[in-house]
């Protein structure tokens, strides 16, 4: 039988991986809207998508012949996994692959830039000189060393985010009760005093029903009112009705963010709608970006370079070549 495989999300998608991918199948790459993937997904085998697209329990319904589905990414909520269970469907990602992961560090490197660049107003100076202006005095920022950097989660990107801090000669602090021991120069400490301490505040956990929503009013309280908000990790570990109240209200300076809730919906809703309206309807937060220089939205390009993107697609390719040849479809 040819095994077909289903490329979703086939921009700039690594060469090598796609000749991975021939070599046990017939792959078609075609960027499709989620009413087309229900079309044609019957007859496929293996499907690959990053983050454009929530597979959810009616496409895994429809994907009749469908045995695995790929994504080049750590977090799994944009696919239904108990419909993919329930189904048979291996799923395969990045989730665990521990020694693989130590060498991809471009999520570290954004969470670091997003420090610089919302620390030293980057993004906005920008914007002026474009306009026409040259206001050195307007977008003073402040220094990163001496200054105390927070992280919340101390696995591998927080691991790396703290090295990168105290690279830059910050104060580090960690906070993650899943861990006994950090560096000597490391502190281990509560949430609240983590919160009650940092300059910087950096968030570096998954996504799951324990950290679901753990940053809400009483959390950014305890923050200084100097302190900043970096979150590379999912939106919804943030109350965003919250984060938005505490930056109207200035309970905390700002904040930089790479993702945003409900971020899956905004590439189809953009079809039909004003970039406005689908500000206001996906994320009340760009429309307060629009009109505060608090606020630094990017849209999720964490993992987002040639060099990880390339790494991981020629990975999970060859996971995907594994088990396709150790099922024998």
């Amino acid at each position: 039988m040819k095994i077909k495989i289903l490329n979703i999300e086939p921009d700039g998608y690594c060469g090598e991986a796609r000749e991975i991918l021939k070599s046990v199948g017939s792959l078609c790459d075609q960027t499709v809207t989620d009413q087309e993937l229900l079309r044609i997904i019957p007859q496929y085998h293996a499907l690959i998508t990053r983050l454009g697209h929530y597979i959810s329990k009616d496409i895994i319904k429809t994907g009749i012949n469908l045995k695995v589905i790929a994504t080049a990414t750590t977090g799994l909520d944009h696919i239904d996994m108990d419909a993919a269970l329930s189904a048979g469907i291996k799923v395969i990602s990045l989730k665990g692959e521990v020694d693989f992961l130590q060498t991809i560090s471009a999520t570290a490197e954004l969470s670091i830039g997003l420090i610089l660049s919302i620390s030293r107003n980057i993004p906005y100076a920008f914007n002026d000189v474009l306009k026409g202006g040259w206001s050195r005095d307007v977008f003073r920022g402040i220094e990163l060393k001496g200054k105390t950097l927070g992280i919340i989660g101390y696995g591998r990107l927080g691991r790396m985010v703290g090295g990168f801090g105290l690279a830059f000669g910050m104060k580090v602090m960690v906070y993650d009760p899943l861990i006994s021991e950090v560096l000597d120069n490391i502190k281990k400490c509560s949430f609240e005093e983590l919160l009650m301490e940092s300059d910087f505040v950096s968030i570096h956990v998954p996504l799951n029903p324990m950290t679901k929503k753990m940053f809400g009013q009483s959390q950014f309280s305890q923050m200084k009112h100097s302190a900043y908000l970096i979150n590379t990790s999912r939106g919804d570990i943030i109350d965003e009705d919250a984060f938005l109240h505490a930056l109207l209200n200035r309970t905390i300076a700002g904040a930089a963010i790479d993702v945003i809730s409900g971020e899956i919906d905004r590439p189809y809703l953009s079809q039909n709608m004003k970039i406005k309206e689908l500000n206001r309807v996906c994320s009340p937060l760009i429309d307060y970006a629009l009109k505060n220089n608090n606020l630094i939205i990017t849209p999720h390009i964490g993992g987002a370079t040639i060099d990880s993107m390339r790494s991981t697609e020629i990975f999970i390719a060859d996971k995907i070549k594994y088990l396709i040849q150790s099922l024998n479809i």
